[in-house]
């Protein structure tokens, strides 16, 4: 079964405050006390609180994902590693919108997209081999590019030949662990 996320509403009640001051604590606001910041990032990090970016976008207005790709796996800490720890996206939600299956969803909080990996353990590596999969990560800043290049590799990452290099962006292919061919490219757009 699914571990609960811990949200403002769950911190609020763990440490006797309001949901609102815990919110304007984790946004920073001035007219919070640094003793009531300090305490409220501790039971943040000792509870494993992730921000719901979704929730954080909506509030500033920004529209939420349009495009939502969902994606069975069977090796969940693997993927998180993958897309997190060297594509640097965010996890936007823990959990799946599917009560019952373990799971979360990563994106950037600017864009709009997600992907949800769901935990299956029904696809087997026969599954992944039978076809290349592709996804591609565009970037227009060369910098961001570069960094997410350089994070993917030094995380160890398996680059693959692109299968269609273009003359007109550069690109880089890793593949995920579940086989998945996943293009880090950099489209110069004026």
């Amino acid at each position: 079964m699914a571990r609960k996320a811990v949200t403002i509403a769950v911190l609020a009640e763990h440490l006797g405050m309001a949901k609102g001051t815990v919110s304007r604590a984790l946004n920073d606001y001035s007219d919070i006390s640094k003793a009531t910041k300090d305490k409220l990032a501790r039971a943040a990090i000792e509870m494993g609180y992730t921000p719901n970016r979704t929730a954080q976008n909506l509030a500033r207005g920004v529209q939420a994902p349009k495009l939502h790709l969902v994606r069975p796996t069977p090796k969940l800490a693997a993927i998180r590693g993958f897309y997190v720890d060297g594509l640097g996206l965010d996890v936007l939600f823990e959990g799946t919108h599917d009560s019952d299956d373990e799971g979360f969803v990563v994106g950037a909080p600017q864009c709009l997209y997600g992907i949800e990996f769901k935990k299956s353990s029904r696809l087997s590596n026969e599954w992944t081999q039978r076809e290349v999969f592709a996804l591609n990560f565009c970037y227009a800043d060369f910098h961001k590019w570069e960094e997410a290049v350089i994070r993917m590799k030094t995380a160890a990452f398996v680059q693959v030949a692109c299968p269609e290099p273009s003359p007109v962006m550069s690109s880089h292919t890793f593949e995920d662990p579940d086989g998945y061919h996943i293009s880090v490219q950099h489209t110069a757009r004026e």
